[in-house]
């Protein structure tokens, strides 16, 4: 009788929730409370910021559809938990935006207008864990009832709030992720899932280590160790000149990237999501004086030496650029043919934005 009587509850919650129009920028906004959050006799209930534009504001499913939900179902799994068994919700239930209708923080005016129904969410669920993602999140509690929980000092930590658990974690999306990288959260969620009993270790430990390099990404490795620490600016260029170097010599590009002309010049099209799965275990990504870099981690989880012939090629160049800066490895690489090329094309008035680097100058490998 217990689980009826909270599946009416959330019924009622989620209608009156439909109803509510504090937020006057969010009076049309879809309101993302459903049988779709999740399960509510879970143990455990995630605390968001709120629906993104492109994910739970179309899906009206929490964490779904954008590059937020991508890295937190993938959290999920390093957990060792199901969307099934968990219940997914918001600081605020809206989608708050800005005038160019891009994602926006909530106002802590909303954040309290939503406050009630977080409360009566809470109430009904009655959870073991309540695990609040990010800082909007933990502000949405305190609306609640005063705390004095600090992500940064408090991040995994389990904490007593009122009648519940908290674990504080750090939000998912692209912009926290700069705060604390994918990797770290992934280590955060590891011991979400030990805390909670999950799967054993060896169960959970490949999704978080298992990795097979592709061939630019050791010589990526190889770049970054050569240089010590680099700026991701010097390290694109430092590797457009390794595989020019190879074009001019053979037809063909070294590392099998394919180069086109960007505003700061040439840019493999691999190269982030290259970077990206490497940030935390072989690279370490951080800021220095504004500018993005990378050095090497100590966190290696394979073999990522390179066959001799093309090391003694990263080698060779390292040493010509190991003393550059970033706005003489620049010069060397708009000095290029290619790039002379293009700048000339450019200058003439022709649209060059995004247009293939090497185009021209390799050698069609034959059928």
């Amino acid at each position: 009788m217990l689980h009826i009587d909270n599946k009416r509850k959330f019924e009622i919650l989620v209608e009156n929730v439909g109803r509510c129009d504090l937020c006057r920028r969010m009076q049309d906004r879809t309101r993302v409370l459903s049988e779709k959050n999740g399960n509510i006799d879970s143990k455990v209930v995630f605390v968001g910021e709120a629906p993104g534009r492109l994910g739970a504001d179309r899906t009206r499913v929490p964490f779904h559809g954008d590059q937020a939900g991508k890295n937190f179902e993938r959290l999920l799994r390093v957990a060792g938990l199901a969307r099934e068994e968990v219940f997914i919700t918001n600081a605020v239930l809206c989608n708050p935006r800005d005038e160019k209708g891009n994602n926006a923080t909530p106002t802590r005016e909303e954040v309290r207008n939503c406050s009630l129904h977080l409360s009566i969410l809470l109430d009904i669920i009655q959870p073991e864990l309540i695990v609040s993602l990010g800082q909007c999140a933990l502000y949405a509690l305190h609306t609640i009832e005063a705390h004095r929980i600090e992500l940064q000092r408090d991040v995994c930590k389990p904490v007593k709030w009122s009648k519940y658990t908290v674990l504080p974690m750090y939000h998912p999306g692209p912009r926290a992720t700069v705060r604390r990288n994918i990797t770290n959260q992934e280590r955060d969620f590891f011991t979400l899932g030990e805390i909670l009993g999950r799967q054993r270790l060896e169960q959970r430990l490949p999704l978080i280590k298992s990795f097979e390099p592709s061939l630019v990404q050791q010589v990526i490795f190889r770049i970054v160790r050569g240089l010590g620490a680099v700026s991701k600016f010097k390290l694109a260029k430092v590797l457009y000149l390794l595989d020019w170097q190879e074009v001019r010599d053979t037809g063909n590009v070294l590392t099998g990237c394919y180069y086109i002309f960007q505003k700061d010049g040439p840019l493999a099209t691999g190269l982030s999501k290259a970077l990206q799965e490497m940030d935390g275990h072989e690279l370490v990504f951080y800021f220095e004086g504004g500018v993005p870099m990378y050095s090497i981690s100590n966190d290696i989880r394979c073999n990522m030496e390179l066959p001799q012939d093309i090391a003694d090629k990263v080698d060779a160049l390292i040493t010509r650029c190991r003393d550059l800066t970033d706005a003489q490895i620049k010069t060397k690489a708009y000095w290029t043919s290619p790039m002379k090329n293009i700048l000339r094309r450019q200058r003439l008035g022709e649209k060059m934005s995004n247009h293939p680097v090497f185009d021209g100058w390799i050698i069609p490998k034959p059928k």
